[in-house]
């Protein structure tokens, strides 16, 4: 590495790509890569995960390396507030889907996701990465007056009317107030979704809580899917808790 720590001509580098910074940073990894690098090829073989050929003193080998333990069946519980072991100022296990702007941000002194209010066709969600999900259950705190829009594999579960909604499921809508705070729960139990929404008044002197549900077609129920939380038509949402518990 040169002073600004990037690769030397003719040397090769690891780099991890960081999401909230859309940008690729260089690993303090060293995998020993020469220069007969440059005939082989790296094949990934799962998240984090890859092998290559080489060759030492008896002749052609195959290495690999593995940087991470994600896979689609990982266990995540707290994800907001988990800050990532490499970088205090990200969240460790979530992913935007666009490049942070204005419009999705993390807040790392509050441990909070901040989504502005949806005001293009482009919807925009933070995922739980490499991860896919069956029977689960999510739970979600936000201090807003609205909770965020679900993403559930490819639909859309969002409030009501909502042009961004492409699911039969809904979120209910309890009259909530400027300032209000809330938490919302998504269980998902083979084609059924059960959802309650509770919401308390900026005065914290009432709660008020809605509950809908909805069946999946064939399809959909024996799909695994990625579940990601995302902008509202309604008013900005800042999520300060995520959890999710896989099974029934």
């Amino acid at each position: 590495m040169d002073q600004t720590e990037q690769p030397l001509p003719g040397s090769f580098a690891l780099y991890r790509f960081d999401p909230w910074k859309s940008r690729f940073d260089t690993a303090d990894v060293d995998l020993g890569f020469n220069q007969t690098l440059t005939q082989s090829r790296l094949v990934a073989t799962g998240p984090d995960a890859f092998v290559w050929l080489a060759a030492d003193a008896e002749g052609p080998v195959t290495r690999g390396v593995r940087l991470g333990t994600r896979s689609a069946f990982v266990s995540d519980v707290e994800l907001v507030s988990l800050r990532d072991a490499e970088d205090l100022t990200r969240p460790a296990h979530l992913t935007p889907d666009h490049p942070p702007d204005d419009d999705v941000s993390y807040d790392s002194k509050l441990g909070a996701l901040q989504l502005s209010k949806l005001a293009a066709t482009s919807l925009k969600c933070v995922w739980v990465s490499d991860a896919e999900y069956g029977d689960f259950s999510a739970q979600i705190a936000f201090s807003s007056s609205t909770p965020p829009a679900l993403r559930l594999g490819t639909r859309t579960i969002a409030g009501s009317g909502s042009a961004n909604s492409n699911s039969p499921c809904q979120l209910p809508a309890p009259a909530s107030s400027a300032g209000s705070s809330g938490s919302l729960t998504l269980q998902r139990k083979g084609k059924h979704i059960a959802i309650r929404v509770s919401v308390t008044s900026a005065d914290m002197k009432s709660v008020e809580a809605k509950s809908s549900s909805c069946e999946l077609d064939a399809i959909e129920s024996a799909a695994r899917v990625p579940f990601g939380v995302c902008q509202s038509e309604l008013d900005r949402v800042t999520v300060t808790r995520l959890s999710i518990t896989r099974g029934g």
